[in-house]
């Protein structure tokens, strides 16, 4: 009977794992080209590049169970964030609403999500999504970190740095 239990509990944590979604891939900076409209408004000293799969993103999210729907955060959406050091780490997201309702419904593109960190629990994350990208804000012992859109029109390339 306990291994049956103890084969259980296996599965389920490889299936959670397994069913994270990864929609980042590392991009060299010297690839992206600014047309003559864009402008870069944020050029930290040290960052990484990165191409995301916006569309497919959205598309996962809509996925995500509501803040209020669960008891524990770390059942949300399982989804892999790059870091400034160029690893990865695993976030359960759920949808945080952080607008009225009223203006969310005027304003459904913008969408706004909380994470925690799988692999580190004082780790955790606030993002938005919107015609602008994606932006987020990682809170960790060690500082904060950023992902932003690379310039004004490049939507699905991104910057990840530190503060």
């Amino acid at each position: 009977m306990t291994k049956h239990v103890y084969f259980l509990v296996f599965c389920m944590l490889t299936t959670t794992f397994a069913s994270a979604q990864s929609f980042w891939t590392r991009k060299a900076e010297n690839t992206m080209q600014l047309r003559s409209s864009e402008s870069r408004t944020i050029i930290p000293n040290v960052y990484l590049t990165y191409h995301m799969d916006m569309e497919a993103m959205k598309r996962y999210l809509t996925q995500a169970p509501k803040e209020e729907q669960l008891s524990r955060l770390h059942d949300g959406l399982v989804m892999d964030i790059p870091m400034p050091d160029g690893s990865v780490e695993r976030f359960a997201v759920v949808e945080s609403p952080v607008m009225e309702a009223g203006l969310a419904a005027k304003y459904p593109s913008i969408k706004s999500y909380k994470g925690v960190s799988l692999q580190n629990k004082s780790n955790w994350m606030r993002f938005a999504t919107s015609n602008t990208g994606f932006h987020a804000a990682i809170f960790t012992l060690e500082g904060e970190k950023y992902i932003d859109p690379y310039s004004s029109e490049h939507k699905e390339d991104y910057i990840v740095y530190n503060v």
